[in-house]
């Protein structure tokens, strides 16, 4: 399937960023010029460097940041001086733009959001144009509210911009969003099907509970042990915590601590996925070191020889696995079984060990081999993705703790 580049625009307060934040939820790369547009100023940047030899070192606050309010009353009602800075800046976020543009994954939706996109004529940059429409009473009222505008200021902002019917005759596909987020969402899913695209299913990454090894701080590896009292009830929490998440497919390793984990989040859930056992996500091997208590082999072997031993991605232990061994087991088996069914729209819960899922998340946000090692698979943490066309993770994942239980949180279903 080609990549597909969308040009993203409309009017102030038209809701161009909650779009976007759903085209991201369904898997496509957004690309946010009013973003790049404050990156290409940071400290240290040569965009900086330009603002400053041309409006002065009074442009930058004490710790060297660049003091926007101050350059706003610079460039304010003078033309030659906003001409300036948009020379300076533009060049520097569109090259950024097309940068991160040539890096997105083949096949992939990308979204670049300009919000001057008719003012600066790049309509026929794109595939299609995407223009996310509301009345322009709706733009007034939401800036009221937003900003705290005036009903005057309002509506001269509004006025201040290319008008509706010059930007909708720019339009392939127009989103009206002045209705509610559900109402939005499904014009874009509409929009999605008629490209011959589906939303991408969620990938749903959770670490058993606590165990009876766990507990005593027992090295477990690959020895069959059972579920601690509080490990059930975590288990059955996080089951509450998905509440709002159907669950379609549902793996876990071959040891009884996960499946007993996966066996509780769903009798809390109320889901009835269909349920795969593996081995490839069973827990690491530990040789010669499982059932050994932890801490003793730590007064053994050294701090940073045990640092290494549970953390580095090539560190040897006799007669069992590096974690390298764990991710060349877990990979090809998440890419041949997991990624077509979340590529096909369907939610997947991984229920693994600390390492089997330390190796997926590595792989999945792209963590190179030394920074794995930084990498914390939590009891209390459920890791929530959404993937690409390489299968791996679209926009920030999204990460939700046992403390949550009970609070509100919008849907997934």
């Amino acid at each position: 399937m080609n990549t597909l580049r969308i040009g993203l625009t409309g009017g102030i307060a038209s809701g161009k960023s909650s779009v976007a934040r759903l085209l991201a939820q369904r898997g496509a790369v957004i690309i946010d010029d009013d973003v790049l547009a404050r990156e290409v100023v940071e400290p240290g940047t040569l965009g900086l460097a330009q603002v400053v030899a041309r409006f002065g070192p009074q442009v930058l606050h004490a710790d060297g940041s660049l003091d926007r309010a101050e350059l706003a009353s610079r460039v304010f009602a003078d033309d030659q001086a906003l001409a300036d800075l948009n020379a300076i800046i533009h060049p520097l976020v569109e090259q950024r733009e097309w940068e991160l543009d040539a890096a997105a994954p083949n096949g992939a939706i990308v979204v670049h959001m300009v919000p001057l996109l008719v003012e600066v004529g790049w309509q026929h940059r794109f595939d299609q144009v995407m223009v996310v429409d509301v009345p322009p009473d709706v733009q007034t009222e939401r800036l009221i509210g937003r900003d705290g505008a005036s009903p005057e200021q309002a509506r001269a902002r509004v006025a201040a911009q290319v008008g509706r019917g010059e930007r909708l005759a720019a339009a392939d596909v127009v989103i009206d969003n002045s209705g509610d987020l559900d109402a939005t969402a499904a014009q874009v899913d509409a929009w999605l099907a008629s490209q011959g695209r589906r939303p991408s299913g969620i990938l749903i990454v959770v670490r058993h509970g606590e165990s009876e090894y766990n507990q005593s701080g027992t090295w477990t590896g690959i020895t069959d042990v059972d579920l601690t009292p509080k490990g059930h009830a975590d288990a059955r929490a996080m089951g509450q915590l998905l509440a709002d998440v159907r669950l379609d497919r549902a793996y876990t390793s071959c040891l009884r601590r996960a499946s007993q984990s996966l066996d509780d989040l769903l009798a809390s859930h109320g889901g009835r996925p269909h349920c795969r056992k593996t081995a490839a996500l069973n827990e690491r091997d530990y040789g010669d070191y499982t059932g050994l208590n932890k801490w003793q082999i730590r007064d053994r072997v050294g701090e940073h020889e045990f640092h290494d031993i549970r953390r580095a991605f090539d560190a040897e232990i006799p007669n069992g696995e590096t974690l390298r061994d764990v991710a060349e087991r877990v990979i090809p088996w998440y890419r041949e079984v997991v990624v077509p069914q979340l590529l096909a729209g369907r939610n997947v819960l991984i229920v693994g060990h600390g390492n089997s899922d330390r190796v997926l998340r590595k792989y999945l946000e792209r963590v190179d081999d030394v920074a794995v090692a930084d990498l914390e698979m939590d009891f209390d943490k459920i890791h929530l993705y959404r993937i690409g066309p390489d299968g791996r993770v679209v926009g920030e994942p999204e990460v939700r703790q046992l403390a949550d239980v009970g609070r509100s949180r919008g849907g997934h279903r």
